[in-house]
C-alpha cells in the first residue's frame, strides 16, 4: 500500500522535490556516490523532473553572494597555509593567552571564532578561515592515544560547535538570519534589530560548558598540553615565517562581506 499524500503536498512540483530531498539524504548517507557529484546532480534532477523549469533557476544557488564568500574563505585559508601563516597565527594566539593545556586552546578558539563571526557572515566560511589556524595548532601535539583526543575535542569545538553557535547567536553571521528578518519584517510587519536577535539568542551560549564538559569527559583531555610548553611555543615563534602581508591579505578578505549588504538588498527588493 502507498502513501497518499496529496492532501498534504498537493502539488506535482513539491512532490517532485520532496523525492529529491529523501534521495539527496539518502545519497549522502549511504556514500553511494561522492558528495560533489551529487551537489551538481540535485539541480539537474529539478529540472529533469520539471520541479524547477528552467536550468538558471536551478543552479542559481551556485552563483549567490555568499556561495562566493564561501569560495573566498577556502581560498584565504589556502594562501595562509601555502605561506605558513597559519602556524604563526596559530602560535600568537596561545602565546598571547599562555595556552598550553588543551581546555585553553578550546577556550581560545571558540573566543576568536566568535570575533569571526562578527566580520564574516557565514558559518562554513569561518569554519574554513579557522581551518589553517587549527591546522597550525595540531602540529603542536604528537601521535600518542591522549594527543590524538586532544586534537579531536580541538576539531570539534573550533571547527563543529563554535561556527554554529557565532551563527545563531550574532544576526549577521549567517545568511539564513538575514533572510527571515527581512520576512518577519515585510509579511508580519515585526522588526528586529540587532541587539534583539543577541538578546534573544544569548542562552545557546550557555551550551559551551555542557559541550565543554562532555568533551572533556569522552577525550580525557585533562592533563594533555603541549609537549615543551610555552617555551616550545614561543621558541616555534620565532623561527616561523613573520606575517608581513597579513594585514593586507585579511582586510582583502573582509572586503567579501560587502556582498551581505547587497544579499539583504536583494532580498528587500524581491519582496517588495
Amino acid at each position: 500500500m502507498g502513501i497518499d499524500i496529496s492532501s498534504i503536498i498537493p502539488t506535482y512540483s513539491a512532490k517532485a522535490v520532496l523525492a529529491i530531498i529523501v534521495w539527496a539524504c539518502i545519497i549522502w548517507v549511504t556514500e553511494a556516490i561522492p558528495v560533489g557529484v551529487s551537489g551538481l546532480m540535485i539541480p539537474m534532477l529539478l529540472v529533469v523532473t520539471k520541479a524547477v523549469p528552467k536550468i538558471p533557476e536551478a543552479f542559481g544557488g551556485y552563483v549567490l553572494d555568499v556561495s562566493f564568500l564561501c569560495l573566498g574563505a577556502f581560498i584565504f585559508g589556502a594562501i595562509l597555509w601555502s605561506a605558513n601563516l597559519d602556524t604563526r597565527i596559530a602560535l600568537t594566539v596561545l602565546s598571547k593567552m599562555k595556552s598550553t593545556k588543551v581546555g585553553k586552546i578550546i577556550i581560545g578558539l571558540f573566543s576568536t571564532c566568535m570575533g569571526l563571526a562578527l566580520v564574516i557572515p557565514a558559518a562554513v566560511a569561518r569554519s574554513a578561515t579557522l581551518l589553517s589556524v587549527v591546522r597550525g595548532i595540531m602540529e603542536l601535539f604528537g601521535e600518542t592515544k591522549s594527543e590524538s583526543n586532544a586534537k579531536k575535542a580541538i576539531v570539534i569545538s573550533s571547527l563543529v560547535y563554535a561556527p554554529m553557535v557565532g551563527g545563531i547567536l550574532i544576526l549577521t553571521a549567517h545568511m539564513p538570519n538575514v533572510i527571515m528578518v527581512g520576512l518577519f519584517d515585510k509579511q508580519l510587519n515585526i522588526h528586529i534589530s540587532w541587539i534583539q536577535w543577541l538578546w534573544l539568542h544569548l542562552p545557546i551560549a550557555g551550551l559551551f560548558p555542557i559541550m565543554y564538559w562532555i568533551l572533556k569527559f569522552f577525550f580525557k583531555f585533562k592533563n594533555v598540553e603541549v609537549s615543551g610548553g610555552i617555551e616550545r611555543i614561543e621558541t616555534a615563534k620565532k623561527s616561523s615565517v613573520k606575517p608581513r602581508t597579513m594585514s593586507g591579505l585579511f582586510f582583502s578578505f573582509l572586503r567579501l562581506r560587502r556582498p551581505c549588504g547587497h544579499l539583504r538588498m536583494s532580498i528587500r527588493s524581491r519582496q517588495e
